[in-house]
C-alpha cells in the first residue's frame, strides 16, 4: 500500500488543480478579511469590523465548502481511470487503490482547512475588533461541520471512483448535502412528525450550526457527528463493496 500511496502523493503533487483550487482558497479568505478590515478602518461607524462577523461569513459559506470538498475527492479519481485500470492489471489490489486514494485527498483537503482556519483566525484576531467568544464559537462551529463535509467528501469520492460522470457527482452532491433536507422539510410541512426527520439531514443540521453561532449558544453537537459518520461509513462501505465488482 506504501508504494501505491507514494506514487499518488507524487501524482497529486503534479496536478495543477491542487495549487489552484488551495491558492483561491486561501486568497479569497485573506481577500474577506482584508476588504472587511479595510471598511472597518475607513468607516469608524461601519458595524461589521469584529472577528465573528467575518467567522460568520464563512460559516454561511458552507456550500462553498461543499464543492471544494468535491474538487478534491475529484484529484485522483477523475479522468483516471484509465491509470486506475492498469493498476489492477499489474496486481494492485482493490482495496489498496480505494483507501489509500482517499486517505491521501482527505489528508490534502484537511491540511487546507486547518490552513483557511487558521489563516482566517489570524486575520479575525489581529485586522478586527475581536468580540468575546468569537473564537471558542467559532471553533464549536467547525468541529460540528467537521464530520458533515466529511460526508459530502466521501460521497463524491466514491461516486468518481465508480465512474460516475463529473457533472452527475456534483449535481448528486449538492442535492444530497446542500439542500434535500430543506426541500423535504418544504414537501412534509403537512406533518410536523415527518418534517422533524428533515432535520437530520446534512444541510438542515449546517444551518443549526451556523443559528447557534449567531445566537452565541453553540456546543457540541453529537448528532452532527452521529449522523456524520453514519452517512462516511455507510458511503465508503457500499463503494468499496461496488468498487471490488464495477468494470474498470
Amino acid at each position: 500500500m506504501m508504494n501505491y500511496l507514494t506514487s499518488d502523493i507524487y501524482r497529486l503533487l503534479r496536478t495543477r488543480n491542487f495549487y489552484v483550487v488551495s491558492g483561491i482558497c486561501l486568497g479569497l479568505i485573506a481577500a474577506a478579511g482584508l476588504t472587511v478590515s479595510f471598511f472597518a478602518n475607513s468607516d469608524p461607524n461601519f458595524p461589521y469590523g469584529t472577528n465573528a462577523f467575518l467567522y460568520s461569513n464563512v460559516l454561511g459559506l458552507s456550500g462553498l465548502v461543499i464543492i471544494v470538498s468535491y474538487l478534491f475527492a475529484l484529484m485522483l479519481t477523475s479522468h483516471n481511470h484509465e491509470i486506475i485500470g492498469q493498476s489492477i492489471s499489474f496486481g494492485t489490489q482493490r482495496k489498496i487503490i480505494f483507501w489509500s486514494k482517499w486517505l491521501l485527498a482527505l489528508a490534502a483537503f484537511s491540511v487546507l482547512c486547518l490552513l483557511a482556519s487558521v489563516l482566517l483566525i489570524g486575520l479575525g484576531s489581529s485586522l478586527l475588533e475581536v468580540q468575546p467568544q468569537a473564537n471558542s464559537q467559532f471553533l464549536i462551529s467547525l468541529l460540528n461541520t467537521a464530520p458533515l463535509i466529511l460526508a459530502a467528501f466521501s460521497f463524491s469520492y466514491v461516486l468518481s471512483l465508480l465512474a460516475v460522470s463529473d457533472v452527475a457527482n456534483f449535481i448528486l452532491t449538492l442535492i444530497a448535502f446542500g439542500g434535500l433536507g430543506s426541500l423535504l422539510e418544504r414537501l412534509l410541512s403537512f406533518n410536523s412528525s415527518l418534517q422533524e426527520i428533515a432535520g437530520y439531514f446534512p444541510d438542515r443540521l449546517i444551518a443549526d450550526i451556523l443559528d447557534d453561532y449567531l445566537n452565541g449558544s453553540g456546543q457540541f453537537n453529537p448528532t452532527c457527528w452521529l449522523v456524520g459518520i453514519t452517512l462516511t461509513v455507510t458511503t465508503l462501505a457500499v463503494g468499496a463493496y461496488k468498487f471490488k465488482r464495477v468494470d474498470i
